[in-house]
């Protein structure tokens, strides 16, 4: 919890909101507590330069892209063909339950 924070059971938030949360405005930390048990933080929002954000999956290809790690071209990968082809008429499924038996 920060050094500023407060501690106020989840009740007495419920009762005097008005008055923590122009405390939280002011820059303050409010520990929300249930029976002495902390359970949320209550603070003011961070502005953007503060919060980062976490690239997306396609910034990461790239940048594994640039460290030479992967090379993709940009395609669809081509469709798997199946590892293993069931001879007979029974599904895998009852294989397998004929197999844990």
């Amino acid at each position: 919890m920060p050094p500023s924070a407060t501690e106020a059971d989840i009740q007495e938030l419920a009762d005097h909101l008005d008055r923590y949360l122009k405390r939280v405005e002011a820059g303050e930390t409010i520990e929300i507590t249930r029976e002495g048990a902390p359970i949320a933080h209550l603070g003011p929002v961070r502005e953007k330069e503060e919060t980062q954000e976490e690239p997306s999956a396609r910034e990461k290809m790239k940048a594994l892209e640039e460290k030479g790690i992967l090379s993709w071209s940009g395609e669809k990968p081509p469709s798997r063909m199946p590892v293993a082809e069931v001879k007979g008429e029974k599904t895998v499924a009852q294989m397998l339950l004929e197999d844990r038996r």
